[in-house]
């Protein structure tokens, strides 16, 4: 959870825009009940919130779940548009990209990611 926040920030500072901070909202079927226990249990950062809650935050899912977990410090971005953006960051920083060329690897490095 930490390094998730900590993950946010960063991005935020990096790429200004980029993260959405609207939290996450976790719902299981009746049936599933169990997990969602499971996963609230290994899980912090949450509180619980019934079917009229889930109804207020995603009124798309307004009947359809009796009770959920939300996460209201989560943020999220578009990974797509998070590239787009460091890319064009790095390339006005002068970083020159090739694309579609054979990558091989660099003597001196002991550790190959």
């Amino acid at each position: 959870l930490d390094l998730g926040r900590d993950a946010a920030d960063w991005w935020d500072a990096v790429l200004s825009g980029q993260v959405t901070r609207a939290g996450t909202l976790v719902v299981a079927a009746p049936r599933d009940a169990g997990e969602l226990d499971r996963f609230a249990s290994r899980t912090s950062g949450h509180r619980r919130v019934d079917e009229n809650e889930i109804a207020l935050l995603e009124p798309d899912l307004a009947g359809r779940f009796r009770r959920g977990l939300l996460f209201p410090n989560e943020a999220h971005l578009d990974p797509r548009q998070a590239m787009a953006a460091l890319h064009d960051n790095l390339a006005t920083m002068g970083v020159k990209f090739h694309f579609g060329c054979d990558a091989r690897p660099v003597s001196g490095f002991a550790r190959q990611i």
